[in-house]
């Protein structure tokens, strides 16, 4: 308690409290001005966004393979073998969602798909899987990377002892009390906002799951006590300490995970989801560029706003706390190293799920005979996942 900035800590406690008290005595106000904040944000700054968005993948792969990309990060050891690193990244990225999206995104995209396909035809199909990797892809995880590398070289190489946003952005915004506040208070915002839009698709998945299987009402009850268990286990895990604690845990977790999505590859329709990752792949590579800068300003159909815009504001709640944790773990490894596990084993790792539960919902939809679409209409996505 003695290193709290008490300061800057109870503001944001406050402000969460007030947010959170007058949505919950004003939820349908509450969402309707949130949509049009979003709206307003995605009409005048999305094309800011995703021009933004593109260049930093272009700068960070320029820094990785440039001069700079072979400064060490301390002089000690590295902490973790080179599999605990990358999955350590990549489970601090994703979580429940990924399965959620990676069956939900691919039926939406087969309704409204983008670029001018018609619904559930063969070449909106063919975008389907595509522009699910495309947005878990390596624009996503650039974006997540972006902050660790000067958080890891103040705290590593510059031996700063404080890693608050604003002390970082004083060499550009100055030492403002009032700006200094203002910045770190919008970063613990929006670290609390996303992690609060992911823990809510988490809970409503595992709680509609467990609620089918066991046969009960998917009540409040049922989803406060998941949310307890969620709670307890973190707590337990950090009691543990770091080590032994969040390096095992992702270490099973990703093993746990790579088993049963080949199990699911196996059991359901191998050959066409190996096939229809290889031509994802393709039409990815091949309109890469376009999909990262379509805007729509012509038809307006709305897809870059609630898709892909969507997508990278998210990421970029969130790249405050994913470029602590990337530093946490980085100490003795070179820029480059963490700019290529980054980028590689985040991108690498949600293709590889997307491609099985995308892929198997596509075939599911498409050639299965099974109505994806109408469990989705029926009983909302946690059901038809």
């Amino acid at each position: 308690m003695k290193n709290l900035n008490y300061g800057l800590a109870f503001p944001a406690i406050i402000l969460v409290l007030v947010l959170l008290t007058v949505s919950a005595l004003y939820p349908a106000s509450s969402q309707a001005m949130a949509g049009q904040a979003m709206a307003w944000v995605s009409h005048w700054f999305g094309w800011l966004v995703q021009l933004a968005s593109l260049a930093l993948v272009g700068f960070l792969l320029w820094l990785a393979f440039s001069k700079h990309g072979q400064i060490r990060l301390g002089d000690e050891k590295t902490e973790y073998s080179n599999f605990s690193y990358g999955g350590m990244i990549f489970t601090a990225g994703v979580g429940a969602s990924l399965i959620y999206w990676a069956i939900g995104e691919p039926m939406y995209y087969l309704q409204s798909p983008p670029l001018f396909a018609e619904a559930n035809s063969y070449p909106a199909a063919a975008w389907a899987v595509t522009y699910s990797i495309f947005h878990w892809g390596i624009t996503g995880w650039a974006i997540y990377c972006f902050p660790a590398i000067p958080f890891a070289y103040a705290f590593y190489v510059q031996k700063r002892r404080t890693l608050k946003v604003s002390s970082l952005c004083s060499s550009v915004v100055g030492n403002h009390p009032l700006v200094s506040k203002s910045i770190d208070l919008l970063s613990i915002f929006g670290t609390l906002a996303a992690f609060a839009s992911s823990l809510a698709l988490t809970v409503t998945l595992v709680s509609t799951g467990v609620a089918d299987l066991l046969a009960i009402n998917n009540s409040l009850g049922l989803q406060g006590t998941i949310i307890a268990l969620f709670v307890s286990s973190l707590v337990a895990v950090m009691l543990v300490g770091f080590n032994q604690g969040i390096n095992q845990i992702s270490n099973w977790t990703v093993t746990l995970a790579i088993v049963f999505a080949l199990f699911v590859l196996l059991v359901t329709q191998p050959a066409f989801i190996v096939n229809n990752f290889t031509d994802s792949l393709g039409v990815m590579l091949d309109s890469f560029f376009r999909m990262s800068l379509w805007t729509d300003p012509v038809q307006q159909s709305g897809f870059a706003e609630g898709w892909t815009q969507y997508y990278w504001f998210w990421y970029y709640a969130y790249l405050i706390m994913m470029g602590l944790f990337i530093t946490r773990i980085s100490r003795g490894r070179t820029i480059q190293e963490v700019i290529l596990y980054t980028l590689s084993m985040g991108a690498l790792g949600c293709a590889f799920f997307i491609s099985i539960f995308g892929g198997y919902a596509v075939w599911a939809q498409m050639l299965g005979g099974l109505p994806v679409q109408a469990w989705m209409a029926e009983g909302g996505l946690t059901y038809a996942v």
